[in-house]
């Protein structure tokens, strides 16, 4: 019987001291004795053999271990050798010890659909000896790809060079030895770009089996700005009323209000909202931390606990009543109840992992005991496959709720991530607010210059571009005016839509 392809992976959960020195005869007298048994033909009886090993120096490698190792199999069970080593060499690499696998869950998906398309054509996928490059196997894999179209450029782009480097690793080991140029024909290039601190070069590989991909981006829709891959819309005045009085309503429990409401005052992204922890509570008992305007400044990002897109490290705002919601919440009943079960279903289901301290425990987590997004600095984040952790779900069920409750007029699209912009229409109001007040009053003369709002905007949204933030100052102008023609006129389209042919359900 055949394995499917989901049978042909499994995953090793852990595996320890990986750069240890392995000794099977004589062995220095720190080395650690290792017993190895398995089943023999004779039923009842099993082998037995001995080894030794030096673990590495903790001070070097503080978890020398690899986690979810992916271990492919061949269709009728065995180990496929050749691309275990390679997935080997990728995850024994020193810098990544003791770190989550996802790329190399990644490569090793990709590799195993190689191998099933060649046993599917009946080819050895190790046999590049063909004259023709079109009849070697890398070339009919990627020319299956194209002449299929299903599978996108950008992925058969992927694909091809996991092959690719795959190879070109394996063709240097002993008993493989090989032209790569039979695999594919590749040629080095510098690659030039500008970060935010000046520019910088990297070195690639151009090679043939690609495809053009196009990269112009699609249309940004009218009413929304495009932030970061995202296109958001701020909610209009009467929106945001009714989406505050949504959440005021008893069918909704006090955390999805927090949820909804760190969103809507302070801008941030729902894996910032999510992964606040307790610890980050102590910073609203220190006065010295609360701005002019009643906030609590909060730093997220790399080192604090808090994830963030793109990993970035940033200051976000919580206003002083919110935050003192917070700290009701976490010391409420429901709360700790949850933490309970949270710590309860650690400990039975990691017991080899380190404990989480009271002050990282997430404030936010479900009914069942688990986080609603898992940090990247949580222990079990590098034990747990990538499809296995909590990516904030949470939230898509919130916003699913928010539209039972909400009027016809409410946007059918609306998701999270739009209360983020309608933090940045509502700061950008207030600031103009301001500047008209100080103008009024005669604290000064003229309102600030535009580009000084845009930075204030800037800096609260954590933007990089200031491109983007532009964006979004241009959408603000007179945006809930606008957005009411913008109603008015698709109201009128699908009206007139509705009056010529469903009136009587012929055309007129």
């Amino acid at each position: 019987m055949e394995l499917s392809k989901a049978q042909r992976i499994t995953f090793i959960r852990r595996t320890k001291d990986v750069s240890a020195d392995i000794y099977f005869d004589k062995a220095p007298s720190n080395a650690l004795p290792q017993v190895v048994r398995h089943a023999t033909e004779e039923e009842g009886v099993e082998e037995e053999y001995r080894y030794f090993y030096t673990p590495i120096d903790s001070r070097i490698a503080p978890d020398d271990s690899v986690y979810n190792f992916p271990f492919l199999l061949h269709k009728d069970g065995r180990p496929w050798k050749e691309g275990n080593m390679y997935l080997w060499h990728l995850a024994s690499d020193f810098k990544k010890l003791g770190s989550e696998t996802d790329a190399i869950q990644t490569t090793a998906t990709y590799l195993l659909d190689y191998l099933i398309f060649c046993e599917e054509q009946g080819i050895d996928y190790l046999d590049f000896s063909q004259r023709r490059a079109v009849n070697r196997p890398s070339y009919r894999y990627f020319n299956n790809m194209v002449d299929s179209g299903r599978v996108a450029a950008g992925s058969i782009n992927l694909r091809t060079g996991k092959v690719y480097y795959f190879f070109e690793w394996l063709f240097k080991q002993p008993g493989y030895e090989n032209d790569i140029d039979r695999v594919d024909m590749a040629q080095d290039y510098t690659h030039f770009f500008d970060t935010a601190t000046g520019s910088a070069s990297v070195e690639r590989k151009k090679r043939n089996q690609t495809v053009s991909v196009y990269k112009e981006s699609a249309p940004v829709s009218s009413g929304k700005v495009r932030d970061e891959g995202e296109d958001l819309r701020p909610l209009a005045k009467g929106e945001r009323e009714e989406i505050v009085g949504i959440l005021k309503r008893d069918e909704f429990s006090v955390e999805e209000r927090l949820i909804a409401q760190l969103a809507l005052y302070t801008g941030v992204r729902k894996q910032t909202v999510l992964t606040l922890r307790m610890k980050h509570l102590e910073l609203f008992k220190t006065e010295a931390l609360i701005e002019k305007d009643r906030t609590y400044r909060i730093t997220a990002g790399p080192g604090t606990g808090i994830d963030t897109k793109f990993d970035r490290k940033y200051t976000f705002y919580i206003p002083k009543g919110l935050a003192e919601e917070l700290e009701v919440y976490a010391n409420s009943s429901v709360a700790k109840k949850r933490r309970a079960k949270f710590q309860e279903n650690y400990a039975e289901e990691h017991p080899d992992l380190e404990p989480i301290a009271d002050e990282d425990m997430y404030i936010f987590i479900s009914e069942q005991g688990n986080c609603h997004y898992m940090a990247k600095n949580d222990p079990r984040y590098k034990v747990m496959r990538k499809d296995s952790r909590p990516k904030g779900k949470r939230t898509d069920v919130l916003c699913k709720k928010i539209e039972r409750f909400a009027s016809e007029d409410f946007p059918k699209d609306f998701v999270f991530h739009w209360l983020r912009a309608t933090y940045a229409l509502r700061y950008y109001e207030t600031l103009i607010k301001i500047e008209e007040y100080k103008v009024e009053k005669g604290i000064q003369e003229r309102p600030r210059r535009f580009d000084m709002i845009l930075r204030d905007v800037m800096v609260r949204l954590c933007h990089r571009d200031i491109k983007v933030t532009q964006s979004y100052l241009n959408l603000f102008e007179n945006f809930d005016e606008r957005q009411e023609a913008q109603n008015a006129f698709e109201d009128f389209v699908f009206r007139d839509f509705d009056e010529e042919f469903n009136s009587t359900g012929e055309e007129k």
